[in-house]
């Protein structure tokens, strides 16, 4: 292309003596068009790029589904954001919305901060796991689901008295917690002090330890505790990047602090 160039240049700085002279020129201008022609991007192809770039930003979220055995509630949200990253991104929502075990979630708009999508209901724990389904939109449909390994705690045994000037001990059963589970508790005064404290997996021990530290501010008298099992995980199905959260919340269960 540059010797092209360098030639048309000089042809223009010469007189045009011969007939042949004006041909060459000729041919050489009709090659310049046809490669400017082929180097200019289309409208189309423009649209097209934008569409692809457009469509390859990441999707980002959280899917989060949390159930109360007491109650047998359980509640599911959903949150969506694109963009590159924490700088520049926006709530993402879907026309078609997102659906929660097949059923369609509520969808709620919060400003410009967040879509959220909410699912709730009285129903049995599904040892099968649980599922969130979309159509994104290009009209592809999209399941993520938390379907292995989804237990819960079967029960666990609180102290009948926990005394606050020593360490006390609550076991939980199964005693197997793997890798990327917690199980949290939370004990609750009758002045409605909490103080909580957790154990991460893997752990083979079955047991959450209470420190006096953890407990010094909790009143003397009547308590409840319960547990919270932990279950989380990542989703990866580009442009999807999410974390998937379950919790189980046990029944509660009565004890006296002294």
């Amino acid at each position: 292309m540059l010797k092209l160039g360098h030639i048309a240049i000089s042809k223009l700085n010469e007189p045009l003596k011969k007939p042949d002279t004006m041909k060459n020129l000729l041919l050489l201008l009709s090659i310049f068009a046809l490669f400017s022609c082929q180097n200019e991007p289309q409208n189309g192809e423009e649209a097209s790029s934008s569409s692809t770039a457009a469509e390859e930003l990441p999707i980002r979220g959280n899917l989060f589904v949390r159930f109360i055995e007491d109650d047998k509630h359980l509640k599911a949200e959903a949150y969506f954001f694109q963009g590159n990253d924490d700088t520049d991104t926006r709530p993402k929502s879907f026309a078609r919305g997102v659906k929660f075990l097949g059923s369609g979630m509520g969808e709620r708009r919060v400003g410009d901060k967040y879509v959220k999508y909410q699912y709730e209901n009285n129903m049995d724990w599904r040892q099968e796991g649980y599922f969130f389904t979309l159509t994104d939109d290009e009209g592809r449909e999209h399941r993520f689901s938390f379907t292995e390994g989804v237990d819960h705690l079967q029960d666990f045994e609180l102290p009948k008295t926990i005394y606050k000037d020593k360490t006390n001990y609550i076991s939980f059963t199964p005693a197997h917690l793997p890798e990327g589970e917690q199980i949290a508790v939370l004990i609750t005064d009758s002045n409605n002090k909490a103080a909580t404290t957790k154990v991460k997996g893997p752990s083979e021990e079955g047991k959450i330890t209470l420190t006096p530290e953890m407990l010094k501010n909790l009143s003397t008298g009547k308590a409840e505790a319960y547990l919270v099992h932990i279950q989380s995980k990542r989703i990866e199905e580009p442009p999807f990047s999410l974390s998937f959260t379950i919790e189980y919340y046990t029944p509660l269960k009565k004890t006296i602090i002294k």
